[in-house]
């Protein structure tokens, strides 16, 4: 898949910003999400999806649309870190 072309307001930029969310996460989240079909379609919010990746230890989420072709528009992103290990 082709490098998605993400459209991001700089309100939503402003809160990546805040919460340590580089454009090239949100992009892999994206990007892994068309590719391989593994994301949540919002039916509440018409043409939302709401997609996730782990990247080392970070799991990031991207609530996003599609505006069309290779174009996606991000509306929030957040993201946790944990480790979980097995006994």
């Amino acid at each position: 898949m082709p490098t998605p072309n993400i459209e991001i307001s700089s309100e939503v930029k402003s809160v990546l910003e805040s919460r340590g969310i580089r454009a090239e996460d949100v992009s892999q989240v994206i990007e892994h999400a068309e590719g391989t079909g593994e994301k949540i379609y919002r039916k509440e919010v018409p043409n939302r999806y709401l997609a996730k990746l782990r990247i080392n230890e970070v799991t990031f989420y991207v609530d996003y649309s599609i505006a069309g072709g290779d174009t996606y528009i991000v509306h929030t992103a957040y993201s946790h870190r944990t480790k979980m290990e097995e006994e």
